[in-house]
């Protein structure tokens, strides 16, 4: 997938996240994201915790709703000071970038791309047009992370879970991660244990009535 969003949109990197709008306290909170490729000094310094006076150019792009491929010369009169340097700073433009709300309202996924140097019209019209299959991407990850999260799963139980879920058997999940059967039969011992589960069935069952929210 990943490869095939960059066919499709070349970037260098991309930053993903899934966050809650508070228009009537100022507010944005970033609930989770993913980087790929990004700027390791700029994800140190980001704060999931910001205001549309920090950053005037994501509460503009909020209200619009469209794809927006950024410059730092195109933004001047719309991104702050701390936006303008960052861009500049940690070399992230062009940068395409847009994302969808939930139907609530008060939920909303951001993709930024920086780097981008596919033609500007084509650019935002690839991106409006694949955004309904990456918002939902991005949920279906995100839930799954909170359902890992909700049973404490480790890493390799995690997979070990996605791989029951999908009817794998102890044998096969071993040859898929290179271990013994035995391993992951004591694996899949603990992930019962955490999930205060009976069985494999059960505890496919109750993992997929947290990820779907019901």
């Amino acid at each position: 997938m990943r490869h095939e969003v960059r066919d499709l949109i070349p970037h260098n990197g991309c930053i993903v996240g899934y966050g809650t709008v508070l228009p009537d306290q100022n507010q944005i909170y970033m609930n989770d994201f993913v980087a790929i490729d990004y700027n390791i000094d700029m994800l140190k310094q980001l704060n999931v915790n910001t205001s549309f006076i920090e950053r005037p150019l994501l509460g503009y792009w909020l209200k619009g709703q469209r794809p927006m491929l950024v410059t730092v010369d195109n933004c001047q009169h719309i991104a702050s000071p701390f936006e303008l340097f960052e861009m500049s700073y940690f070399g992230l433009t062009p940068m395409l970038i847009h994302g969808q709300k939930d139907l609530c309202g008060h939920m909303s996924s951001y993709f930024s791309f920086s780097q981008c140097t596919a033609d500007p019209e084509e650019a935002c019209a690839n991106l409006a047009i694949v955004m309904p299959f990456l918002h939902l991407l991005l949920t279906r990850v995100m839930a799954k992370k909170r359902t890992y999260q909700r049973y404490n799963l480790s890493t390799k139980e995690a997979q070990v879970m996605g791989y029951l879920c999908k009817g794998y058997t102890n044998k096969e999940i071993a040859e898929f991660l290179a271990c013994s059967p035995f391993t992951i039969k004591n694996q899949v011992a603990q992930i019962l244990k955490k999930m205060n589960a009976s069985n494999r069935a059960e505890a496919i069952y109750l993992f997929n009535t947290v990820f779907q929210g019901e």
